[in-house]
C-alpha cells in the first residue's frame, strides 16, 4: 500500500551544528509574518501504521511516514535561487501546473 499522506516531526536537531534556525531567531521573533526560505535535509523518523474500515466495511491499512529534519539552513542571501527551486519542484510535483510563487502568496494562500 502506498502512503497517501506524510507528516513532519516538530523536533529539530538539538545541537546547533545541523540546526541553522538559531541564526535567524531574532528575525523570527521580531517579524513573525515574514517568510523565510531554508534548505532542509529530511529522512524518515518513524512510520505510522493503522487500520481503518472503508464505506463497504472492508478493512485497509493506512501508512503514514513521519519526516524527521536532520539539518536545516536558512538561505536569506540566496532567496531568489531558493524561490526558483521551490517553484520548479512544485511545478514538477503538480505535473507542470505552474503556480505563482514570487510573491509567496501561493505558499500560505494569504499575504
Amino acid at each position: 500500500m502506498k502512503p497517501s499522506e506524510a507528516k513532519i516531526g516538530s523536533a529539530l536537531p538539538k545541537e546547533n551544528g545541523p540546526n541553522g534556525l538559531h541564526s535567524i531567531a531574532p528575525q523570527l521573533a521580531t517579524d513573525p509574518e515574514e517568510l523565510h526560505y531554508a534548505v532542509v535535509l529530511l529522512d524518515t523518523g518513524k512510520i505510522e501504521r493503522r487500520f481503518e474500515i472503508d464505506e463497504f466495511g472492508e478493512r485497509y491499512e493506512v501508512i503514514i511516514p513521519h519526516a524527521r529534519i536532520r539539518a536545516i539552513e536558512p538561505v536569506a542571501d540566496d532567496a531568489d535561487v531558493a524561490r526558483h527551486l521551490m517553484a520548479s519542484a512544485r511545478s514538477r510535483r503538480l505535473h507542470g501546473t505552474a503556480l505563482p510563487l514570487f510573491g509567496d502568496e501561493s505558499i500560505t494562500g494569504e499575504r
